[in-house]
């Protein structure tokens, strides 16, 4: 029986690394950047919804501590009534009420810096000047305190009334991204032969930090869910007390 010759056996060893190429082709390792970045965009989102809604609701209780801690002498001469019936209007008038242009609370309004045209305006400007300036400015002053709290608190109520649709729309997202990614998963272990170990290896890594970011971004969206209740109450209770304080003057 001949001995095969070295050129057949080259040809052999040839052939038997073909096939092992044929079985591992070398598949690029997945990608997953394009939902790390918008898990990341997300994530930004709603850290700034929370930091948006902290900042605003400590605004709205500064400037209630502002407006109570008013260096007013509420005794006579100074127009107790006509203060109380104007900060009470101001802070309790809608943001989006119409006021005409050209009538005199609107020209007053404009004139002190303020949005809230309200009825009393011009008479409480007109008794205010019979007070020494800075008796006079402290209580516009204060005015402006109740017009920028009344402006504030429209905001937040906008943002608070968005929050939850913002949340659930992440939620939907996180969840929608949890099943892409499984299923790339489940794709890259059917196709293990096809890979190099590293490439797997580097698939896999890829594939956990991206479910990582998932859970962040969950946790965060189901916190923030979970403080809206409580700055609803503490608007709530910025408003009560605002009122009842006034109406008290």
């Amino acid at each position: 029986m001949s001995r095969p010759s070295l050129k057949s056996l080259g040809l052999a060893l040839s052939f038997v690394l073909g096939l092992s190429c044929g079985r591992t082709t070398g598949l690029a390792p997945v990608e997953v950047a394009p939902q790390v970045e918008r898990t990341q965009s997300r994530l930004n989102q709603l850290v700034e919804l929370e930091n948006s809604l902290s900042s605003a609701i400590l605004e709205v209780e500064s400037l209630e501590t502002r407006f109570f801690d008013a260096k007013i002498s509420y005794e006579d001469p100074f127009p107790k009534d006509l203060f109380k019936h104007t900060a009470m209007a101001c802070v309790t008038q809608a943001v989006w009420e119409e006021v005409e242009p050209e009538s005199e609370p609107a020209i007053v309004a404009d004139k002190l810096g303020v949005k809230c045209a309200v009825p009393p305006l011009p008479a409480l400007e007109t008794a205010l000047y019979e007070l020494p300036p800075p008796e006079r400015e402290e209580a516009l002053d204060a005015i402006r305190v109740v017009d920028k709290l009344r402006h504030n608190k429209a905001e937040i109520d906008q943002a608070l009334l968005r929050a939850p649709r913002v949340i659930q729309e992440v939620l939907t997202w996180v969840a929608a991204a949890r099943a892409d990614l499984r299923q790339t998963e489940n794709e890259l272990n059917r196709r293990r032969p096809e890979y190099t170990d590293d490439d797997f290896e580097l698939s896999m890594t890829r594939i956990r930090a991206a479910r990582e970011e998932f859970d962040r971004l969950e946790e965060l969206a189901r916190r923030v869910n979970a403080t809206l209740e409580n700055r609803t109450e503490r608007l709530e209770r910025v408003m009560r007390t605002t009122y009842r304080g006034i109406s008290l003057l």
